[in-house]
Protein backbone atom coordinates (compact mmCIF):
# COMPACT_ATOMS: atom_id res chain seq x y z
CA UNK A 1 0.00 0.00 0.00
CA UNK A 2 1.07 3.60 -0.96
CA UNK A 3 1.84 5.57 1.99
CA UNK A 4 0.51 9.22 1.71
CA UNK A 5 -1.47 8.78 -1.56
CA UNK A 6 -4.85 9.30 -0.39
CA UNK A 7 -3.99 13.45 0.67
CA UNK A 8 -6.28 13.33 3.52
CA UNK A 9 -4.07 14.45 5.64
CA UNK A 10 -3.24 17.90 3.66
CA UNK A 11 -1.96 20.43 5.08
CA UNK A 12 -0.68 24.25 4.03
CA UNK A 13 2.41 25.05 5.28
CA UNK A 14 3.50 28.74 4.97
CA UNK A 15 7.61 30.15 5.03
CA UNK A 16 9.32 33.14 3.79
CA UNK A 17 11.64 32.25 0.53
CA UNK A 18 14.71 34.45 1.39
CA UNK A 19 15.24 33.77 -2.15
CA UNK A 20 12.58 35.47 -3.90
CA UNK A 21 11.91 37.94 -0.61
CA UNK A 22 8.15 36.38 -0.23
CA UNK A 23 5.86 33.78 1.66
CA UNK A 24 5.01 30.49 0.42
CA UNK A 25 1.99 28.32 0.88
CA UNK A 26 2.28 25.06 -0.04
CA UNK A 27 0.01 21.79 -0.05
CA UNK A 28 1.35 18.93 1.73
CA UNK A 29 0.58 15.57 2.70
CA UNK A 30 1.52 15.94 6.67
CA UNK A 31 1.06 11.81 7.55
CA UNK A 32 4.90 12.30 4.76
CA UNK A 33 6.73 15.75 6.58
CA UNK A 34 8.61 15.16 9.77
CA UNK A 35 7.82 17.48 12.49
CA UNK A 36 11.34 18.54 12.68
CA UNK A 37 11.13 19.33 8.91
CA UNK A 38 8.75 22.53 9.42
CA UNK A 39 10.50 24.65 12.23
CA UNK A 40 9.72 28.19 11.73
CA UNK A 41 7.26 27.24 8.98
CA UNK A 42 3.37 28.14 9.98
CA UNK A 43 0.88 25.32 9.71
CA UNK A 44 -2.50 25.78 8.93
CA UNK A 45 -4.78 22.59 9.08
CA UNK A 46 -8.90 22.67 7.76
CA UNK A 47 -9.72 22.98 11.75
CA UNK A 48 -8.31 26.31 11.59
CA UNK A 49 -9.83 27.47 8.24
CA UNK A 50 -13.62 26.94 9.80
CA UNK A 51 -15.88 25.21 12.01
CA UNK A 52 -19.87 25.39 12.92
CA UNK A 53 -19.25 27.06 15.93
CA UNK A 54 -16.99 30.15 14.19
CA UNK A 55 -18.50 29.55 10.66
CA UNK A 56 -17.46 27.79 7.83
CA UNK A 57 -15.02 28.90 5.34
CA UNK A 58 -16.63 29.69 1.48
CA UNK A 59 -14.72 26.45 0.25
CA UNK A 60 -16.29 23.97 3.19
CA UNK A 61 -19.56 25.87 2.51
CA UNK A 62 -19.40 25.43 -1.14
CA UNK A 63 -18.29 21.72 -1.42
CA UNK A 64 -21.12 20.80 1.44
CA UNK A 65 -23.81 22.74 -0.68
CA UNK A 66 -22.54 21.71 -3.78
CA UNK A 67 -23.09 17.39 -2.29
CA UNK A 68 -19.28 17.02 -2.65
CA UNK A 69 -18.77 15.35 0.47
CA UNK A 70 -20.27 12.11 1.07
CA UNK A 71 -18.84 9.90 3.47
CA UNK A 72 -16.32 12.92 4.15
CA UNK A 73 -13.06 11.36 4.63
CA UNK A 74 -11.11 13.04 1.72
CA UNK A 75 -13.01 16.28 2.39
CA UNK A 76 -10.02 17.64 4.58
CA UNK A 77 -7.71 17.41 1.61
CA UNK A 78 -10.05 18.49 -1.01
CA UNK A 79 -10.41 21.54 1.00
CA UNK A 80 -6.64 22.26 2.12
CA UNK A 81 -5.79 21.43 -1.33
CA UNK A 82 -8.41 24.17 -2.88
CA UNK A 83 -7.02 26.82 0.19
CA UNK A 84 -3.36 26.55 -0.77
CA UNK A 85 -4.11 27.19 -4.53
CA UNK A 86 -6.40 30.05 -3.32
CA UNK A 87 -3.39 31.37 -1.90
CA UNK A 88 -0.93 31.36 -4.81
CA UNK A 89 -3.83 31.98 -7.20
CA UNK A 90 -6.48 34.02 -6.43
CA UNK A 91 -8.01 33.77 -9.70
CA UNK A 92 -7.50 29.90 -11.11
CA UNK A 93 -8.90 28.57 -14.24
CA UNK A 94 -11.44 25.24 -13.97
CA UNK A 95 -8.85 23.37 -15.67
CA UNK A 96 -5.42 24.76 -13.35
CA UNK A 97 -8.42 23.97 -10.31
CA UNK A 98 -9.22 20.31 -11.66
CA UNK A 99 -5.28 19.62 -11.96
CA UNK A 100 -4.55 20.91 -8.87
CA UNK A 101 -6.45 17.97 -7.16
CA UNK A 102 -4.48 14.89 -8.83
CA UNK A 103 -2.99 14.26 -5.36
CA UNK A 104 -6.38 13.96 -3.89
CA UNK A 105 -8.13 10.13 -3.69
CA UNK A 106 -12.25 10.61 -3.27
CA UNK A 107 -13.92 6.75 -3.29
CA UNK A 108 -17.43 8.38 -3.15
CA UNK A 109 -18.22 10.96 -4.83
CA UNK A 110 -16.88 10.64 -8.43
CA UNK A 111 -15.36 13.76 -8.07
CA UNK A 112 -17.61 15.49 -10.14
CA UNK A 113 -19.68 17.24 -7.14
CA UNK A 114 -16.22 18.07 -5.84
CA UNK A 115 -15.20 19.63 -8.80
CA UNK A 116 -18.28 21.55 -9.55
CA UNK A 117 -17.74 22.72 -5.88
CA UNK A 118 -14.13 23.85 -6.35
CA UNK A 119 -14.95 25.53 -9.94
CA UNK A 120 -17.05 28.03 -8.39
CA UNK A 121 -13.82 29.49 -7.35
CA UNK A 122 -12.70 29.84 -10.98
CA UNK A 123 -12.35 32.50 -12.86
CA UNK A 124 -13.50 31.15 -16.22
CA UNK A 125 -16.90 29.92 -13.62
CA UNK A 126 -20.56 30.44 -15.48
CA UNK A 127 -23.31 29.58 -13.01
CA UNK A 128 -25.36 29.27 -16.05
CA UNK A 129 -23.71 25.98 -17.07
CA UNK A 130 -24.69 24.43 -13.65
CA UNK A 131 -28.24 23.91 -12.58
CA UNK A 132 -29.73 24.78 -9.50
CA UNK A 133 -28.60 22.89 -6.20
CA UNK A 134 -31.92 23.15 -4.43
CA UNK A 135 -34.41 21.98 -7.89
CA UNK A 136 -31.80 20.59 -10.31
CA UNK A 137 -33.72 21.83 -13.16
CA UNK A 138 -33.18 25.56 -13.97
CA UNK A 139 -29.52 27.30 -14.26
CA UNK A 140 -28.41 28.59 -10.93
CA UNK A 141 -29.25 32.30 -10.45
CA UNK A 142 -27.64 32.50 -6.77
CA UNK A 143 -31.15 33.59 -5.01
CA UNK A 144 -31.35 30.82 -2.32
CA UNK A 145 -28.34 32.99 -0.62
CA UNK A 146 -29.93 36.25 -0.28
CA UNK A 147 -32.98 34.58 0.89
CA UNK A 148 -33.81 32.62 4.67
CA UNK A 149 -35.36 29.61 5.00
CA UNK A 150 -36.86 30.10 8.66
CA UNK A 151 -35.95 33.21 10.69
CA UNK A 152 -33.10 30.96 12.39
CA UNK A 153 -31.45 30.22 9.16
CA UNK A 154 -28.23 32.98 8.26
CA UNK A 155 -28.13 33.78 4.59
CA UNK A 156 -25.39 32.43 2.89
CA UNK A 157 -23.54 34.54 0.67
CA UNK A 158 -21.18 33.74 -2.17
CA UNK A 159 -18.26 35.07 -1.67
CA UNK A 160 -14.34 34.58 -0.27
CA UNK A 161 -14.44 36.46 2.39
CA UNK A 162 -14.05 34.40 5.37
CA UNK A 163 -13.53 33.99 8.86
CA UNK A 164 -9.54 34.77 9.10
CA UNK A 165 -7.65 31.34 9.38
CA UNK A 166 -5.76 30.22 12.18
CA UNK A 167 -2.43 28.25 12.09
CA UNK A 168 0.22 27.16 14.15
CA UNK A 169 4.33 28.37 13.27
CA UNK A 170 5.98 25.74 14.36
CA UNK A 171 9.35 26.58 16.47
CA UNK A 172 12.60 24.08 17.44
CA UNK A 173 14.14 24.85 20.55
CA UNK A 174 16.46 27.81 20.18
CA UNK A 175 20.01 27.44 18.53
CA UNK A 176 21.81 28.05 21.97
CA UNK A 177 19.91 25.40 23.51
CA UNK A 178 20.22 22.80 20.53
CA UNK A 179 24.03 22.88 21.49
CA UNK A 180 24.02 22.44 25.30
CA UNK A 181 21.63 19.33 24.73
CA UNK A 182 23.66 18.13 22.23
CA UNK A 183 26.68 18.20 24.80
Amino acid sequence: MMQGGCGCCTVMLSYYDQVDEKQRDVAINSCLRPLCSIDGMAVTTVEGLGNHIEGYHPIQQQLADNNGSQCGFCSPGMVMNMYSLLQNNPSPTKKQIEDHFDGNLCRCTGYRPILDAMNTFASDYDASESPCKRSGKETCKNLCSAKKKSANDKPRACSLKAPKSSSVVIQGAPQSQKQDDEQ
